[in-house]
């Protein structure tokens, strides 16, 4: 191939380092075509030049825009008016390259040869908030093709949740004792509360939303936005957290529905959603701190309620955390920590997790147990400050320190049992069973407010 033979005889124009550099794009075609694509590049160009430094002083290598290999440019020899891909874009795009291959690589390993994809795909349905760190890397390869289906997958696990939530509500109401017959709905709702996070996820990874078109019906929401509505509003950390990612993910273009929802909300459950979103997308995003800063701690320009003052209190508490993103960091690894000690005592001495000082506790693997707590933040104040601490983290965080090692999760996994879905509605219940508010002015059987001695109802009510 002319272009080829005339590319190698180029390469002493380069340092040893750029010709390691160069022929290895050269022997990888799927990367060099991933670099092509990845870029944007004018209709007109037939070539292009891919800058080895970061200096647009050269070394180049030219290709055409099909990818074959035309020759190399030494330090300070002009591409002319050919385009330009960047060193930053060629390490981008080669990053994400190889991220997905060890992703794909995974997947083979956790399979096998000719393995049952199947299985791994269920397992996102069964395993509940013990999802492997090794099995969600291999479901994630799956992430580019698969984006706007992962998508589907985490509104309709959302809408089961509530479905199944509503229908176990008048049993709930009345007793803590369900009969047999109710487990099914029990361990469908723990089983797609935990989904939909796990699809949440998977869907937003990419960064781009592949939600464009989506229409939520009888919903002036952005179609992403409903990641979070889902994820967010049973208060469970895990879950919540993993919807937190998601949006930070995505990032600016849902700023301004958060900073509306924030300043219009009129419930506990927008109020935390749409904090911990924008505390998220901050914590990502360091350009967009300044706008999500005055969007919360100036406040709501709403008359004053217990809402309100509540909503500034947990808002400056969130922002503190982004304005010590350090106080975040180390928090979240310390409690982590302190856990994986309480968790591995009853494990031998010897044990590799068996870890007596927390100072001792990885910090990926403190961090991976902090974010993954299967905890009920809804009415705890407590709980949902150190959730608040645990927002920056995730919101940074690699999608897959999002899950806890298989061999650590197998230390102490159990079969799904009714009371873990009992132990994640007791917010829910609680709430239901509590008495409505007595209406004010006079009730129906009441004495009359006219001092007439009748009651309401055979008096001023006729």
């Amino acid at each position: 191939m002319p272009h080829a033979d005339h590319f190698l005889t180029r390469l002493d124009r380069l340092s040893v380092p750029n010709v390691e550099l160069a022929l290895s794009l050269y022997r990888d075609h799927e990367l060099l075509r991933h670099i092509l694509t990845g870029v944007t590049l004018p209709d007109a160009a037939e070539r292009v030049a891919i800058a080895l430094a970061e200096s647009n002083d050269g070394p180049f290598i030219v290709v055409t825009r099909d990818g074959k290999f035309v020759t190399c440019l030494g330090e300070g020899m002009s591409p002319g008016e050919l385009p330009i891909v960047t060193r930053g874009q060629l390490d981008g795009i080669t990053n994400r390259i190889e991220v997905y291959r060890q992703r794909v690589a995974a997947r083979e390993k956790l399979l096998g040869p000719g393995g049952e994809t199947a299985e791994l795909a269920r397992g996102l349905y069964h395993r509940g908030n013990d999802f492997s760190r090794e099995e969600f890397v291999a479901i994630a390869s799956w992430q580019p093709m698969l984006a706007r289906i992962f998508f589907d997958l985490a509104l309709d696990c959302g809408e089961l949740a509530v479905k199944a939530r509503q229908t176990l509500a008048p049993i709930l109401k009345r007793t803590d004792k369900l009969r047999p017959e109710w487990n099914e709905k029990l361990h469908e709702y723990w089983k797609m509360l935990f989904a939909m996070g796990h699809f949440a996820v998977l869907a937003a990874m990419g960064g781009k939303t592949p939600f464009d078109g989506v229409i939520v019906p009888k919903s002036n929401r952005p179609a992403d936005s409903i990641l979070s509505g889902f994820t967010m509003h049973d208060g469970i950390i895990s879950v919540c957290l993993k919807g937190v990612y998601a949006i930070a993910r995505l990032g600016k273009p849902l700023l301004s529905f958060y900073k509306q929802q924030y300043a219009s909300a009129t419930n506990k459950y927008h109020l935390r959603e749409s904090i911990c979103c924008l505390v998220g997308i901050a914590a990502r995003h360091a350009k967009l701190r300044a706008e999500v800063k005055k969007a919360l701690l100036p406040g709501p320009q709403r008359p004053s309620t217990s809402l309100t003052k509540y909503g500034h209190a947990l808002a400056g508490t969130a922002f503190s955390f982004i304005d010590d993103l350090d106080q975040s960091t180390c928090g979240t690894a310390l409690m982590g920590a302190l856990l994986a000690c309480a968790m591995t005592k009853s494990l031998p001495e010897n044990h590799r997790y068996r870890f007596a000082d927390p100072a001792l506790v990885p910090n990926d693997l403190a961090n991976s147990i902090a974010l993954t707590l299967p905890m009920d933040t809804s009415n705890n104040t407590s709980l949902l400050t150190e959730m608040l601490m645990f927002v920056p983290v995730a919101a940074r965080a690699a999608p897959e320190d999002l899950y806890l090692p298989k061999d650590f999760i197998d230390l102490y996994r159990k079969p799904w049992q009714p009371k873990d879905t009992l132990d994640l509605l007791a917010s829910y219940v609680e709430e239901i069973r509590s008495p409505l508010p007595k209406p004010e002015g006079p009730t129906r059987s009441g004495p009359c407010p006219c001092g007439s001695g009748k009651k309401y109802k055979r008096c001023c009510a006729e």
